[in-house]
């Protein structure tokens, strides 16, 4: 947030401040004690091919990664294909502007809201939570199409960041459901695999507006995010059967 206003000022200006605090960042780790109480492992960890055969065997997890991949494509770097669409369809200091205005509306959301939403999480019902927040993306994008205003494009943010609040930690809670003990760290490994919908989102939503009229990057976006949220919905409801 506070990058986009000093780049109104100074464009090169957030890019220096942003080194100069990663070199100082350096010190303060150096600065940091090495805990001497650590133990090591009990029993030997699992092999990385016996992983991968475990996970290749997992179909839910496939399933579960495949759908937060292209959720990801649409929450994971929103902040990058909203800057595209706004230089495509605004002048750049308008695009500042309301940029700033969607970082600070989806910032002080997350701060206020974020612990009263987490709270209401249970494993045994996060397919519907993830439903519900896949819900969220797509009226939230659908708004991000149609907004004419600060106020409409601050309303939307709203209701996109409700669905990312309730999407990141239902992810995780559900692969923490899904993961034996001995392979929770190899699952959520696996899981994050779906961070690459993030690094593919722009490459797409570049190609749409330079192809496409420009809200269509929004509708296509939701289609997206539908199967997606489909995909994890499946999922969880193979978790559910197995279970009982």
């Amino acid at each position: 947030m506070l990058g986009v206003v000093i780049a109104g000022v100074y464009p090169i200006a957030p890019f220096l401040i942003a080194g100069g605090i990663a070199f100082f960042s350096i010190f303060l780790m150096i600065g940091i004690p090495r805990d001497s109480s650590q133990t090591p492992p009990i029993g030997q960890p699992q092999s990385f091919l016996k992983t991968l055969i475990t996970l290749k065997n997992d179909r839910t997890l496939i399933m579960f990664t495949c759908g937060c991949l292209l959720s990801t494509v649409v929450h994971g770097r929103f902040t990058l294909y909203l800057s595209q669409y706004l230089l495509v369809t605004q002048d750049s200091k308008r695009a500042l502007e309301t940029m700033a205005a969607l970082l600070a509306c989806n910032a002080i959301s997350v701060i206020l809201l974020q612990y009263q939403i987490g709270r209401f999480l249970k494993r045994e019902q996060l397919r519907y939570w993830i439903a519900g927040g896949t819900s969220l993306f797509i009226v939230g994008l659908i708004g991000f199409s149609l907004a004419d205003s600060l106020v409409s494009w601050c309303v939307a943010m709203f209701i996109f960041t409700l669905g990312e609040m309730i999407i990141y930690p239902a992810e995780f809670l559900f692969v923490d459901t899904l993961a034996p003990e001995e392979l929770r760290g190899s699952y959520y490994g696996a899981q994050n695999l779906a961070a690459l919908g993030g690094a593919l989102s722009p490459v797409i939503c570049g190609f749409l507006l330079m192809h496409t009229p420009a809200p269509t990057m929004f509708y296509a976006l939701s289609a997206l995010t539908a199967m997606g949220g489909f995909l994890c919905f499946m999922s969880g409801r193979r978790v559910a059967l197995q279970q009982k």
